[in-house]
């Protein structure tokens, strides 16, 4: 166990700045990003993972690969936005997809890490 955690400690290092974090275990890893809106969080996500050193650089250099079909996004905001088809209601803003590798990753409401 503790020579997994040395082997992977610099993938904590794809993060980059204050708005960014990320936590993990063994070989589960939960990124999160802080951002304005929608779209910049979903930027700065994909770019933790396709930038030269990020995400996915590290799994094929530490032949570690992501399961990307596995991964979920889960956007949270307290904004809404009109209906446009009841102008007295709003609705949740539209949520921008997050495609890596060629595949659109599954938005979620809610997930569990590692049972909690």
């Amino acid at each position: 166990m503790i020579l997994y955690i040395l082997y992977n400690t610099n993938l904590l290092e794809i993060i980059g700045n204050k708005d960014k974090d990320a936590l993990r275990y063994v070989d589960d890893i939960a990124l999160v990003v802080i951002g304005n809106d929608l779209e910049e969080t979903t930027k700065k996500l994909k770019h933790m993972m396709t930038k030269e050193d990020g995400g996915l650089q590290w799994s094929r250099d530490h032949n570690s690969r992501f399961e990307v079909s596995k991964s979920v996004i889960l956007h949270s905001t307290r904004r809404t936005q009109l209906d446009p088809e009841d102008e007295g209601k709003r609705i949740p803003l539209d949520k921008p997809p997050l495609i890596i590798e060629g595949q659109q990753i599954q938005e979620v409401n809610n997930f569990k890490y590692l049972g909690i």
